[in-house]
């Protein structure tokens, strides 16, 4: 069963530090760590909390029965945890707390992004691209580009499921006298959208095969206000 446990616990005896702030952003699929930075050698227990309140780790307890969470490191100073295989349902934001003897809490809001796929469909003369982005906390924006020219975007719907946004646009093309390469890129507030990017190759005759970046071990430290905000990838867990 999980535990959860009552944010009374501890109020009689312990006050509660400001919270620090930071942001992590994964693309779905891979892995993520988050790190929490306990800075009093003092501690006596510490614990991670996921968006739903419930604890993952009680210091070395495992209370969250899931497969996919595991300890990177839990020593006076650090209490760093990962989850593999994220999904837009592990979106949100979690809660590092230790207690020394007042409680200090760390909160990491993390955005996880969907890669955009691109489809299409042949009908009457006439090509339909259609490009599909998901993510969190809020709707990707899709940008188009035909080759190396400049970016724009067309109408785009968006459909919301308890914490993911999918946003959907499509392009109608005429017929080509030569090859066109029709790039799809998302942008997001939480991530580095140059890297999130499809294309298909439209030609008179039929079509080159989509291509999806690969992000396969990128790490990139971005600085977004007064906290970083950081895209990491080790590479998908399938």
């Amino acid at each position: 069963a999980n535990l959860k446990l009552a944010q009374s616990l501890f109020c009689t005896t312990f006050s509660l530090d400001a919270a620090a702030w930071d942001h992590v952003t994964v693309v779905e699929g891979h892995t993520v760590t988050l790190n929490c930075n306990i800075n009093s050698p003092l501690k006596k227990h510490v614990e991670w909390k996921n968006p739903d309140g419930y604890v993952i780790f009680f210091n070395h307890i495992q209370a969250l029965k899931d497969k996919r969470y595991s300890i990177n490191r839990l020593s006076e100073s650090e209490f760093s945890i990962s989850i593999s295989n994220v999904n837009f349902k592990d979106g949100g934001t979690y809660t590092c707390a230790y207690y020394n003897p007042n409680t200090t809490e760390m909160k990491v809001e993390l955005t996880v992004l969907g890669l955009p796929r691109m489809t299409r469909i042949k009908h009457k003369g006439t090509t339909l691209v259609k490009c599909s982005a998901k993510a969190n906390h809020h709707p990707p924006q899709i940008l188009w580009s035909f080759d190396s020219g400049p970016e724009f975007r067309v109408y785009e719907q968006v459909r919301q499921r308890d914490k993911m946004y999918e946003s959907i646009a499509f392009l109608q093309m005429l017929p080509v006298m030569r090859r066109i390469k029709v790039k799809c890129r998302i942008q997001h507030p939480a991530g580095h959208s140059q890297l999130l990017m499809d294309f298909v190759k439209i030609r008179q005759n039929g079509e080159y095969n989509s291509f999806h970046l690969n992000l396969r071990g990128v790490k990139l430290i971005l600085v977004r206000g007064p906290h970083p905000t950081r895209l990491i990838s080790s590479g998908p867990d399938h």
